[in-house]
């Protein structure tokens, strides 16, 4: 199980970010230790955590005995994981604009977040309900909700979504991220996102 985890990092992860930021991109940027469980995180409120990124040092990712190739949700619940927490460490190298993103859905946010549907988040303009945990989760999640989803899966989500408010303060969202990446890295994030896509698509047998 740890080899058909980490191939799933090389081939969706890394592979991804080498061929669109360079070969040196993660070597430069990236956790020093990337620690797995095989088992569940579980936390007092009942939520589970499937990641923690430690200082830009150290990525831990939890459930690892249970990710099965053969299924693109349990692919995609796995690699969104390491792509939320690398956004972290990301965002700990180089800041995103906290300012401009805060005033976007300027109420939404609650310690509470777990107690909300996806679909509910989406109409207040979140793209998960672990979104509206804060605005660094927000970010992080809106990123890698992208890199994980398709660009037709992604697009349903938004097409799903009945308040036009919700929709705006999402593409607003995406905006801030495309832009993030191009200004921080000089990263297109829609090629990411499409070589990401392709490496998922690979992988899943």
């Amino acid at each position: 199980m740890v080899k058909n985890a980490l191939e799933i990092v090389q081939k969706i992860w890394l592979d991804s970010y080498k061929a669109i930021g360079g070969n040196d991109f993660v070597k430069k940027i990236a956790p020093r230790e990337i620690v797995m469980v095989g088992g569940v995180n579980l936390n007092t409120v009942g939520t589970v955590t499937l990641g923690l990124a430690e200082g830009g040092q150290r990525v831990t990712l939890f459930e690892t005995d249970y990710v099965d190739r053969t299924s693109s949700e349990s692919v995609k619940r796995f690699i969104h994981t390491i792509q939320h927490e690398y956004i972290h460490i990301l965002n700990q190298t180089k800041p995103f604009d906290e300012e401009a993103w805060a005033k976007i859905t300027p109420v939404g946010y609650t310690a509470s977040w777990h107690l909300t549907t996806t679909s509910d988040s989406n109409e207040l303009g979140f793209i998960t309900s672990y979104s509206r945990s804060n605005i660094n989760e927000d970010f992080a999640e809106t990123a890698s909700s992208m890199l994980v989803y398709s660009y037709d899966e992604y697009e349903a989500i938004i097409a799903g979504i009945k308040s036009p408010t919700a929709v705006a303060a999402l593409r607003a969202k995406e905006a801030q991220v495309v832009k993030y990446f191009k200004e921080a890295f000089d990263m297109d994030f829609y090629a990411l996102r499409k070589q990401a896509e392709i490496n998922t698509n690979a992988i899943i047998n």
